[in-house]
């Protein structure tokens, strides 16, 4: 997220479906008996569409609150992909603990399970394995502690199973519930909620700084370092507001630090910065024209840039192999110059292997 608060796409298509199975529910009844789950004869269809349809007002308000305060929470933390995986895993654990507890019993009393509980109890699961005092929106403006919404969606599903709102409608099950919570643990330990949560946690707090002022950002990002010290973005954020700041000795650190934590393509990227703030000198002329080489291709202008801050110091061991690596960058592009650089290798280095390679190749006379 660069700038920008990411939208929680998969929780309100979720919503979106529980809101209309419920309003399907106004003109066919019938709903529950036919997509519901029946643990006397189960199916994996009737597994996924019982998680969209709801006994009544009181138990689809429950889940979907919740839903749309951890749900949205769950998937801005862990992403889009681990959220759904999450949420119907987690109704499906569920629908299989209640299938396994099922007793059979006579009487009018339906066995038929609908509802959501187990999905978003593994949402639950999931979150508070780290964040149940983590604050979370639940309406623009107000927040609430994950603690507070889970005691509301327990006290709310409590409601439902006791006071039906009219009908005669399938109880509660409890053992979906525990079912879906359980799962959302173990999904936690698998996919290292904790960790990548917190991590993506600070990310959206870095967003939310770096509106307010620079120094809000270099603060929040020092915190998140502290916990995250390779994390890309926060390495950016506290380098751009060192930046902003003046700080020179603090923004060259970090941006050192960003580039030893970054991928090819961004290094490539970071070359000319570093230029700027005087942050190439941190590695020898060497490893910059080694990585002129490797980057001869996919980055002629950073790499022009390394070779360049090698030939500024013309006592140095490199220097011969700099200029030859300009004028074979060069070669093609603006044979000009790179006559010149040959020129110049062989006045100053007649006798270097580099002016020796020139010549064998028919670059100097």
């Amino acid at each position: 997220m660069s700038g920008q608060r990411r939208l929680p796409i998969a929780t309100l298509l979720l919503i979106a479906a529980n809101l209309a199975a419920a309003f399907g529910l106004l003109w066919q009844s019938v709903l529950p008996e036919e997509f519901g789950f029946h643990p006397e004869r189960p199916s994996f269809g009737s597994a996924i569409t019982s998680l969209f349809l709801h006994q009544n007002l009181m138990h689809l308000l429950g889940n979907m609150v919740f839903l749309a305060a951890v749900g949205a929470a769950v998937e801005i933390a862990t992403g889009t992909f681990r959220f759904v995986v999450v949420y119907f895993a987690s109704g499906l654990a569920g629908v299989g603990l209640y299938a396994a507890m099922f007793v059979p019993v006579s009487g009018p009393e339906p066995s038929t399970l609908i509802g959501a509980s187990g999905a978003v109890a593994g949402c639950v699961g999931y979150y508070s394995a780290k964040y149940i005092t983590v604050r979370v929106p639940v309406w623009p403006g107000v927040t609430a502690s994950v603690a507070f919404l889970t005691s509301l969606w327990a006290l709310l599903q409590i409601a439902g199973a006791l006071i039906p709102l009219g009908g005669v409608v399938p109880t509660t099950a409890y053992s979906a519930h525990l079912g879906g919570l359980a799962m959302g643990l173990i999904a936690s330990l698998l996919f290292r909620a904790p960790d990548l949560g917190d991590r993506r946690l600070g990310h959206v707090l870095l967003d939310r700084m770096s509106d307010r002022s620079a120094a809000a950002s270099l603060a929040t990002a020092m915190r998140h370092l502290e916990a995250h010290p390779n994390d890309v973005k926060a390495l950016r954020d506290l380098a751009d507001a060192a930046g902003a700041m003046g700080d020179r000795a603090l923004e060259k650190e970090t941006v050192l630090r960003l580039f030893e934590a970054s991928g090819d393509a961004d290094q490539v990227a970071l070359v000319s910065r570093l230029a700027d703030i005087g942050g190439l000198a941190a590695f020898t002329s060497l490893q910059r024209t080694m990585m002129a080489e490797r980057w001869r291709k996919s980055g002629p202008e950073a790499a022009e840039t390394l070779l360049r801050s090698v030939t500024e110091a013309p006592g140095d061991p490199q220097c011969p192999d700099a200029l030859l690596g300009l004028a074979r960058l060069k070669w093609d592009a603006d044979r000009d110059e790179a006559t010149r650089l040959l020129a110049e290798l062989q006045r100053r280095y007649p006798m270097h292997s580099a002016t020796e390679l020139a010549r064998r190749r028919g670059w100097l006379s």
